[in-house]
């Protein structure tokens, strides 16, 4: 629970490819098309993920090192590392559209506008995230 939003909280941030069927995915860069973020959770992993139709939440009973050599055999897109700092920042969520990229947004307390996933890894380097698999062009 947040302690009146002062806390500190250490996100791992998933770039990756969206399996499926979408008409938007013409928009989107062929590797940089789903965002998720994933938690320590008291020894568990709490993972959190918007699609389409829903924002799934869901708590792993694996450590948050054993579902990132997970993600990372998985091969995803990039991976970055950032610690959020509740207290520092207070700023109402710009309307936009309800999309993977927005709610990884307002859960990281980045307030551009970008509306991408590879915009937001932009985003978030500046912001100071750590980067734990670059991404690389192949």
């Amino acid at each position: 629970m947040l302690e009146r939003y002062t806390e500190s909280q250490t996100w791992y941030i998933v770039f990756d490819r969206c399996y499926g069927k979408a008409w938007w995915k013409w928009f989107l860069h062929p590797k940089f098309q789903h965002v998720h973020v994933a938690r320590e959770n008291r020894g568990n992993t709490l993972v959190v993920s918007s699609m389409a139709h829903v924002i799934a939440v869901r708590e792993y009973a694996n450590s948050i090192e054993d579902y990132m050599a997970q993600e990372l055999a998985q091969n995803p897109t990039a991976v970055l590392m950032m610690t959020v700092h509740y207290g520092s920042f207070y700023k109402h969520a710009p309307i936009e559209p309800l999309t993977c990229v927005s709610v990884v947004k307002r859960l990281l307390g980045i307030d551009t506008r970008c509306l991408t996933p590879k915009k937001l890894y932009h985003e978030c380097i500046k912001a100071g995230a750590t980067v734990i698999k670059p991404y690389c062009i192949m």
